[in-house]
């Protein structure tokens, strides 16, 4: 599932549907477990429901949060990856480490805090007006779930928020980048494995639920702090690497007179790609994507040409020989793309592209 504005992007990954049915289930046993014995209820059914749904949009306002401080304090045009606990940012502000992140980094639990406020508000009076019990149990559960949420992500733990902090916070004090990481990698890793063990040691107790939880939260940190220094390694891997390296030479080109069916039988499924630079004899004006031409209504591709739809040559899609694979990248990551033109000197040299460039990525998945 996923969402796009101009500012911000959102993908929900399929794993929620798993995290949701187990979260339903946690519900369940943790609120109705006297009803249990006897097999579900409807109103136990349609609360754990409820709990799912609050839960979830909590994890959404801590994210909120985070949107609201990156928008105010202009951090950056964010593309948000929503996963079951939580979201991943890429780090456009990775050697930019100051104040505005750390108010930034506590946007988000700030959030959760006003939510946990909120959820007691709401438990207070659902008390007072002597609502069932079921809906005052479920309004407190809220409440410490906000709260939890709250302080767990200030711990100094990646990809946690107080990892965000308290790195801004290392090299603003101290100007050592490098101190800074190894410090939340190194609690990353200590409190992954004290956060499993502690699971493994809930279910040999025989409170089996709580115990997965810890499980899965332990696992979750040990892949954050592990991604985090897979992507230092890939950095220092990279850096003063230049893109001619790297690049794609000879290209398919289109001509920009073209129309849009010339270049969708004797290009787009020809060559089975869906990116193409654009030349105007044999002069380089920008590129273009499949996707631009998609949504053209079929009547409409004999009267239309290539260069409507071309992406003109700039600084946003296009490198030189000479540049850092570093620096490529960031520029794939600002501007959402798989593919960069390489040009030198208004002459196309090559294409870099994320495919090019995968087998050198030392993560399972970028």
């Amino acid at each position: 599932m996923h969402y796009k504005s101009k500012q911000f992007a959102f993908s929900f990954q399929e794993s929620w549907l798993i995290f949701s049915l187990f979260l339903f289930l946690s519900f369940e046993q943790y609120f109705f477990s006297n009803k249990i014995a006897s097999g579900f209820h409807a109103d136990s059914i349609l609360l754990s429901i409820c709990a799912v749904i609050f839960f979830t949009i909590s994890l959404l306002l801590h994210e909120l949060g985070h949107l609201i401080a990156a928008k105010k304090l202009n951090l950056f045009s964010l593309k948000c990856y929503f996963f079951p606990y939580g979201s991943v940012y890429p780090e456009r502000f990775f050697d930019n480490f100051d104040l505005k992140t750390i108010l930034f980094a506590f946007a988000g639990p700030f959030a959760s805090g006003l939510c946990a406020f909120l959820w007691h508000i709401a438990y207070k009076a659902s008390v007072y007006f002597h609502i069932p019990y079921e809906i005052p149990a479920l309004f407190e559960s809220m409440v410490t779930i906000n709260i939890l949420i709250f302080a767990i992500n200030l711990l100094p733990i990646y990809p946690l928020d107080g990892s965000i902090a308290i790195r801004a916070a290392l090299i603003t004090s101290t100007g050592n980048k490098t101190f800074a990481f190894k410090s939340v990698v190194f609690c990353g890793a200590f409190f992954s494995v004290l956060i499993t063990f502690t699971g493994v040691y809930s279910i040999c107790k025989g409170t089996f639920i709580p115990g997965l939880w810890f499980i899965f939260t332990g696992i979750l940190i040990y892949e954050g702090s592990k991604t985090v220094d897979n992507k230092k390694q890939f950095r220092n891997m990279m850096k003063g690497e230049k893109v001619h390296e790297y690049m794609r030479k000879n290209p398919i080109t289109v001509q920009a007179s073209l129309n849009l069916a010339e270049f969708a039988f004797e290009y787009i499924h020809r060559y089975q790609t869906d990116f193409f630079p654009v030349m105007t004899n044999s002069c380089l004006i920008g590129s273009i994507s499949s996707q631009s031409v998609k949504k053209v209504p079929l009547k409409l591709w004999q009267h239309l040409h290539v260069k409507d739809f071309t992406e003109l040559l700039s600084e946003e899609n296009s490198v030189t020989p000479a540049s850092d694979v570093i620096d490529a990248l960031t520029i794939m990551c600002k501007y959402s793309r798989t593919r960069i033109l390489v040009v030198n000197s208004g002459i196309l040299e090559g294409l870099l592209s994320l495919k090019d460039l995968v087998k050198y990525f030392p993560v399972k998945d970028f």
